[in-house]
């Protein structure tokens, strides 16, 4: 029996999709109730030799590879969905890395209707020298309490949908909105945030490794007439979603979720 699908979603798989799939395959939790899903996108198909040589190299880790010609992770993490067996889901991105019982302690913690979600810390090139990530602020403040039924206090945990572990009957039918390159992570988990009811702070062992790239999609630099549309067409999605469950949503988190793509619009461009 899975319990626990990884999806990694994977655009021309390097050294980094080595310390990825390293760092998975030396969890603490049982190999055989983890399946590795790998989805290569809108690169040249030659990549998937690379991937699956690697794969190969985890013995005993059960995995899936795919290849989709179309680019960008919301597609990828579409497609593993679809093909996930696990009764949890962990997005984690193909150049990041996650503490050895990262698995083992957030699913000892989750319950019914809830996320669990961890401490995260961004480095460069060597884990030994990592530094706090915007998230880690929010873990920092919380961890004392154990979790939280409020989502405007934790929702920066909402912008990400990596550093959590997620029911799979919480995710549903519910997909990432191809449309969008930038801010898909937290749209997603605004559309499935009615079905969480509690958000619970894994230990301060549990972590989510970011690797800070200067070449990543988040980082790119665009024209400020491209950001602000981004900004505004993201911006209606959230209000659209918002308008449409304005009964079962925390106000403030929504007001916060609509808001949100300006004000990061603004700290990108003048920070």
């Amino acid at each position: 029996m899975i319990d626990i699908s990884v999806i990694i979603p994977s655009y021309k798989p390097s050294s980094y999709f080595g310390d990825c799939i390293s760092s998975i395959y030396t969890q603490t939790f049982a190999k055989e109730k983890i399946e590795v899903i790998v989805v290569v996108n809108g690169c040249d198909y030659s990549y998937i030799s690379y991937a699956l040589d690697i794969l190969n190299q985890a013995k005993g880790l059960q995995f899936k590879l795919f290849y989709s010609m179309e680019p960008g992770v919301s597609n990828a993490r579409n497609i593993a969905l679809d093909y996930a067996r696990g009764k949890y889901i962990c997005f984690v991105d193909d150049d990041d890395i996650v503490s050895q019982t990262y698995l083992e302690n957030m699913i000892s913690l989750i319950e019914n209707k809830s996320i669990v979600v961890s401490n995260v810390r961004a480095f460069v090139d060597r884990l030994e020298n990592t530094k706090d990530d915007y998230i880690a602020y929010t873990y920092a403040r919380l961890k004392k309490y154990g979790f939280s039924c409020n989502k405007f206090l934790v929702r920066r945990f909402f912008s990400s949908s990596c550093c959590k572990l997620i029911p799979r009957s919480v995710i549903g039918d519910s997909r990432f909105n191809v449309k969008f390159k930038n801010g898909e992570d937290a749209l997603f988990m605004f559309l499935i945030s009615d079905k969480i009811e509690k958000v619970i702070i894994a230990d301060e062992h549990s972590i989510y490794y970011r690797r800070v790239r200067s070449d990543s999609l988040s980082r790119q630099k665009r024209n400020f007439k491209e950001d602000i549309k981004i900004s505004f067409n993201l911006s209606l999605a959230f209000l659209s979603l918002f308008i449409r469950r304005f009964h079962k949503t925390n106000i403030l988190f929504g007001i916060n979720r609509v808001l949100a793509p300006y004000r990061r619009l603004f700290i990108i461009r003048y920070k």
